[in-house]
């Protein structure tokens, strides 16, 4: 899938083709021009075993998903996505100065 915007942070939740389940992508909040893609399980939903989902509220607009994600390739970014806001951790890339938040 193709994000409608180039800005660092940027990100879209979507359901997968025929309800393969719910997926984060996102430009990489540090700037660094790389996209991040995890999959979702939704609160509330039943674990799925043997997969690893990044957990979801449900909020389309303002998500929080946990745990932080980290990238371990390029860019090192570290970071958590509360109700729509990126925190960056000190220990991985730094923050772009034109970081997208959800309104």
């Amino acid at each position: 899938m193709q994000l409608t915007s180039q800005q660092p942070g940027y990100f879209q939740i979507f359901l997968g083709p025929m309800n393969s389940g719910w997926y984060f992508q996102a430009n990489c909040p540090c700037g660094c021009g790389n996209n991040v893609f995890v999959s979702l399980d939704m609160k509330g939903d039943p674990a799925r075993p043997g997969t690893h989902r990044w957990g979801w509220d449900g909020d389309l607009e303002r998500p929080t998903l946990t745990p932080s994600l980290r990238r371990t390739d390029t860019c090192k970014a570290h970071f958590n996505l509360d109700a729509g806001v990126y925190t960056i951790h000190a220990d991985g890339a730094p923050a772009a100065p034109n970081l997208y938040r959800a309104l």
